[in-house]
C-alpha cells in the first residue's frame, strides 16, 4: 500500500529548477526575431523619412539634366569580330600593366 501511495500523482513532489533565478526565459516578452524585425522596420521608416527630401532634390536635378545630343547613339555597338585577334588580349579590352617575373611578383 505504501508503494502505491508513493507512486500516485497526488503525492509526488514537483521538481524545482535550481537555476531558475538565472533564467531569462520568463523575462522575454517577445520573440527575439520579431523584436529585430520590428526594430529594422522602424529604422527603415526613419531612413525613408530622412531621405525623402534628399530624393526629391535628386529627382529635380535629374529632370534638369539636358538631353543627349542627337548624334549620340542609344544602340550598343560591339567591335567587328574580324578585328579581334584571340592571341592578342588588347584587341578585346585588356591592357598590359606589367610582366610576371616570378610566382610572387609582377
Amino acid at each position: 500500500q505504501q508503494r502505491q501511495q508513493k507512486g500516485s500523482s497526488s503525492s509526488t513532489k514537483r521538481k524545482k529548477n535550481k537555476y531558475s533565478q538565472f533564467s531569462k526565459a520568463d523575462k522575454i516578452e517577445k520573440d527575439p526575431l520579431e523584436a529585430l524585425l520590428e526594430e529594422s522596420e522602424r529604422k527603415l521608416q526613419t531612413l525613408r523619412e530622412e531621405m525623402d527630401p534628399v530624393l526629391r532634390k535628386k529627382r529635380e536635378q535629374e529632370r534638369n539634366i539636358p538631353a543627349p545630343p542627337p548624334e549620340a547613339s542609344t544602340r550598343l555597338e560591339f567591335p567587328n569580330n574580324k578585328d579581334i585577334d584571340p592571341y592578342d588580349p588588347t584587341t578585346f579590352g585588356y591592357m598590359e600593366i606589367g610582366t610576371i617575373v616570378g610566382p610572387h611578383g609582377v
